[in-house]
């Protein structure tokens, strides 16, 4: 029936334990799920279709980049204890895409534009927490010199998970 719901991936079901705690999912364009998976540990992985895990790091997230560019993956490292980085979905290799100058420089929520251009992501300035943590966003075209972010947001509130749409 092609109403009916199908789950892709279930704590307590092969091959995730029970208490998993699935986070930012992303579906990618050939079928397999992104995702962020917290436990006593947490780790970023690929799940095909078929349900089969492929762990891709110990980052934070990982999401695609539209028109089949790979990844996108917050891990550790970097300036603000966090940088954005491309991965190749196929090796797992990571190349340093962006890391923040001035004082928002713990990255969060990346999403790329469909041409690729432009990089809208959150950062903060000391917080961590998703949902308390005093986020703002920011815009950087891709390849420009890593200071000329440009800021979009100053309000103390959580300003998080921004997406980017240019026609």
């Amino acid at each position: 029936d092609a109403s009916a719901e199908l789950v892709l991936a279930a704590a307590g079901q092969d091959p995730f334990p029970e208490g998993i705690v699935f986070q930012t999912p992303d579906l990618g364009p050939d079928g397999r799920l992104a995702l962020t998976l917290r436990r006593r540990q947490r780790m970023v992985a690929l799940l095909d279709p078929d349900g089969t895990l492929h762990p891709a790091g110990g980052g934070c997230q990982l999401g695609w980049i539209p028109g089949g560019g790979g990844l996108l993956c917050v891990d550790d490292g970097a300036r603000g204890g966090n940088a954005i980085h491309r991965q190749d979905p196929g090796t797992g290799r990571r190349n340093l895409l962006f890391d923040a100058l001035g004082t928002h420089r713990h990255e969060y929520f990346p999403r790329m534009a469909r041409d690729g251009r432009w990089l809208v992501y959150a950062a903060s300035a000391g917080g961590h927490e998703h949902d308390t943590a005093d986020y703002e966003i920011f815009l950087w075209q891709v390849g420009a010199p890593m200071d000329a972010a440009h800021r979009l947001t100053a309000h103390t509130g959580n300003d998080c998970w921004p997406d980017l749409w240019i026609p």
